[in-house]
C-alpha cells in the first residue's frame, strides 16, 4: 500500500506514492492545556500546527516524527517512522475544529466515508469501524489488508479520523507487519495524543488613507475585499464554515465625537430591517464600542459601532450555520476587538 498524504517515495520503488490516496481529506474539508499521558512511559514530542497551536505525541524511542508539506491541501501533515528502517509509515493530518465542522459532527459516517475507496483494493471487501478513546481522542479507524500489493508497496493500512482536542486528524497507519504491533502503536500514539491551544489568531486590517488600522480575531477568513475612496473605506471577508465580517468606515454624519453618536445613527438604521427579531435585540456600552447583538432567523449578528481618529466605524459579524460551539468564537471576537495607529 502506498499513501498520497506527504512527499516520501515507498521502500525504493523510485516513484511517487499514489495508491493509498487520501483524497477524502479534500471532501471533508467542503462537507486546556493538558499534556498528553505518555505511551509505554515515554516523553511527548510537540508539532507546530499554526495557528491552532501544537499537538502532543509519545513517540517509542525507536520513532521519529516530522512535519511534511501535503501536496494536495496547505495543511501540515506529521509523519511518523522508524529511525532504523522503512518498514512502516503513519500520517496524521490536523485539520482545525472550524474548517471540519462537519465532520466533527459525524465522525462515523465520515470515517465510513473515507473506507469506500480503499475496501475495493483489500482483502476485506469491507470495512469494520472501530473506535478509538483515550483522554483528550475520540474517533473511528479501520484496517484493511492489500489484496496485491505491488514490489515496494505496504501490505497492511489502518486510517481513521479521530478528534484530539480542539482538532481533526485524519491519519494513516501503513506497515508490511502481520502481528499488527506497529498499528496497535500507532492507535495508542494517537489514543494518548494531546492538543494544547495556541493564542487566538488574530488578523490586522489597514484603514486604507487613514493611516490606522483594526485588529479583529481571525477564525480563518479567506481573502479580504477591500474599496475605499471620497472618505470611506469598505472591508468586507468570509470562512468557509460561514462566518461573515464586513467593516464600515466612513466620514461622521453630523458632529458627534463618541461611540453613542454612532451608535445612534447606525442602528436607527439597521433596526428597522422587519427580519429583525425584535426580542433578541441587546445592547452593550464599554469604553472600546457599543455593541448590539441580535437574531435573523437562526442566524446570530453582532454590530461594533465605534469613533475613532475622526471617523465614525460600523463592524458587523455573523454566522450561519451556528452551533454551540460557536459562542466561544464570538466571545473571542469581543476579547480582541482593538483599533490603534
Amino acid at each position: 500500500m502506498k499513501t498520497s498524504n506527504g512527499p516520501p517515495r515507498p521502500r525504493g520503488t523510485g516513484q511517487p506514492a499514489t495508491r493509498w490516496l487520501l483524497s477524502a481529506l479534500l471532501i471533508f474539508l467542503c462537507l486546556n492545556r493538558t499534556p498528553p499521558a505518555s505511551a509505554a512511559g515515554q516523553p511527548s514530542k510537540s508539532f507546530a500546527v499554526p495557528p491552532n497551536g501544537e499537538i502532543q505525541l509519545a513517540l517509542p524511542a525507536e520513532w521519529k516524527g516530522r512535519v511534511i508539506p501535503s501536496p494536495r491541501t496547505s495543511l501540515p501533515t506529521i509523519e511518523l517512522s522508524s529511525t532504523a528502517t522503512e518498514d512502516f509509515k503513519v500520517f496524521m493530518t490536523p485539520i482545525p475544529r472550524g474548517s471540519s465542522q462537519p465532520v466533527w459532527a459525524n465522525l462515523k459516517s465520515a470515517t465510513e466515508l473515507l473506507s469506500r475507496p480503499v475496501v475495493a483494493q483489500s482483502v476485506e471487501k469491507e470495512a469494520d469501524l472501530i473506535q478509538l478513546q483515550g483522554a483528550q481522542t475520540e474517533g473511528y479507524y479501520f484496517s484493511v489488508t492489500d489484496a496485491a500489493p505491488a514490489p515496494g508497496e505496504y501490505k497492511y493500512m489502518s486510517q481513521g479520523l479521530a478528534r484530539v482536542g480542539e482538532l481533526l486528524v485524519q491519519f494513516t497507519i501503513l506497515s508490511n507487519d502481520p502481528t499488527q504491533k506497529i498499528r496497535d502503536t500507532g492507535l495508542e500514539i494517537l489514543r494518548t495524543a494531546g492538543h494544547v491551544q495556541g493564542p487566538p489568531a488574530t488578523r490586522d486590517i489597514l484603514v486604507l488613507g487613514e493611516g490606522w488600522k483594526v485588529r479583529i480575531f481571525d477564525p480563518g477568513l479567506g481573502r479580504v475585499e477591500q474599496q475605499s475612496g471620497a472618505g470611506r473605506f469598505v472591508c468586507r471577508s468570509t470562512t468557509g464554515t460561514g462566518f461573515n465580517l464586513s467593516l464600515f468606515v466612513e466620514q461622521p454624519t453630523g458632529t458627534g465625537t463618541q461611540h453613542a453618536d454612532v451608535f445612534e445613527h447606525y442602528w436607527s438604521l439597521s433596526k428597522q430591517n422587519p427580519l429583525i427579531e425584535q426580542d433578541s435585540i441587546k445592547v452593550e456600552r464599554n469604553q472600546k464600542f457599543v455593541k448590539v447583538s441580535y437574531r435573523i432567523g437562526p442566524m446570530p449578528n453582532v454590530n461594533y459601532y465605534f469613533a475613532y481618529k475622526g471617523r465614525w466605524v460600523d463592524l458587523h459579524i455573523s454566522k450561519l450555520p451556528f452551533a454551540k460551539d460557536d459562542e466561544k468564537l464570538f466571545a473571542s471576537f469581543d476579547q480582541l476587538l482593538a483599533y490603534s495607529e
